[in-house]
């Protein structure tokens, strides 16, 4: 996609919907920016979150985005676990809400048969306001960058979940089903395309894979930040991620625990994504840190409290003090896959040791290997 500039990103015809959050969050993407520099949009996102409407489902009860995303809740590892683990390709297509155009997947589908959800009750018709406001916001900007209308937009609504049993759930959201397991307002979409005389089309892809089951619901408060997916933004969530997925992790938990070591080395070692993700926020974190205390150094050239650049150097050195916990945090992360790697790399070596030592037993019987 050639039609974000990295150097300065903004909106555009066929991503017309881009600032705030996304557009801070869009440009230390393409900046090539660690995932701690994203990371320090949380705050930003936090305050988003409380804005939500009170009839949003989930947030009448616990703002599941401000307590995970908070200063204190990503003291937690596992959110810096989750984090890494997004390849940095697919984190931007999500961002921009590109991901159909990125996968390019645009084949011919099956029609579904099969009813498809309608919107039966006052609550949704509330919910089906909001995402059509949402889309006329899609439909103004990009006019309002191409008055003629010829510019086809590449940004589509994102519908975010998460699944312990990825294999068959996520094809429930295809296209080519009935969608009665998907929500109203993606299912309401594709009714009106269809009744329009479009034929749409859908992609899914899976944005992370995790090892530790509680960890979904977790992920799934994340990626719906970072992709604007709630409906009362440009999404089609219309409940908060993250609310209720627990209880739905209780029935298979066991299983996916017996396979998590299997999973962690699969995501940790044969992923490189997930290393070169930490090596760059460790980087990113030690730079700060010098820069911390080269400034804490200076102290003494100022004056006492009373001083505004004292105040701020104080700041400063207690943000350094704060950043020493995620340093351990992340350090642990990235131990704990080079581990992981060294041991594969071991096998590996063993094998082929073992390999070697029966070519040389062989070749001293006289029998060939060929």
């Amino acid at each position: 996609m050639n039609t974000i500039d990295h150097n300065h990103p903004e909106p555009t015809a066929q991503v017309p919907l881009l600032d705030g959050i996304r557009l801070k969050l869009v440009a230390a993407l393409k900046n090539k920016q660690s995932y701690y520099d994203l990371s320090l949009l949380f705050p930003d996102i936090v305050r988003e979150a409380k804005k939500m409407p009170p009839w949003m489902y989930g947030f009448r009860k616990r703002n599941m985005t401000a307590e995970y995303l908070s200063v204190k809740g990503v003291k937690d590892p596992s959110i810096w676990e989750i984090l890494h683990t997004i390849p940095p390709d697919v984190l931007t297509s999500v961002a921009l809400g590109t991901v159909a155009f990125d996968m390019q997947r645009y084949g011919e589908r099956p029609k579904t048969t099969g009813r498809i959800k309608f919107i039966e009750s006052d609550e949704k018709i509330i919910h089906v306001e909001e995402l059509i406001r949402s889309l006329q916001r899609r439909l103004d900007r990009s006019l309002a960058l191409d008055p003629t209308g010829r510019t086809p937009l590449i940004q589509t609504p994102i519908y975010i979940g998460c699944s312990g049993t990825l294999e068959t759930r996520m094809p429930k959201h295809g296209i080519d089903t009935n969608l009665s397991q998907s929500n109203s307002s993606y299912a309401f979409t594709v009714s009106v395309m269809r009744m329009l005389g479009y034929e749409p089309s859908s992609t899914v892809m899976c944005v992370t894979r995790l090892w530790k089951p509680q960890q979904l619901p977790k992920a799934e408060v994340l990626i719906a930040a970072f992709a604007n997916s709630y409906i009362t933004q440009d999404g089609f969530n219309r409940i908060e991620c993250g609310d209720s997925s627990g209880s739905t992790l209780q029935k298979s938990e066991a299983v996916l625990q017996a396979q998590s070591s299997e999973a962690e080395e699969y995501i940790a070692a044969r992923c490189p994504f997930m290393l070169d993700n930490l090596t760059a926020s460790l980087d990113a974190i030690e730079s700060k840190l010098d820069f911390l205390v080269g400034c804490d150094s200076l102290s003494l050239l100022y004056d006492p409290p009373g001083n505004t650049f004292q105040d701020e150097l104080d700041t400063l050195v207690d943000d350094h003090n704060a950043l020493i916990l995620v340093v351990q945090q992340i350090d642990i992360l990235l131990t704990r896959s080079l581990k992981i790697n060294i041991e594969k790399a071991e096998e590996e070596k063993q094998a082929l040791d073992d390999d070697i030592e029966l070519i040389r037993l062989l070749k001293t019987l006289g029998v060939s290997s060929e």
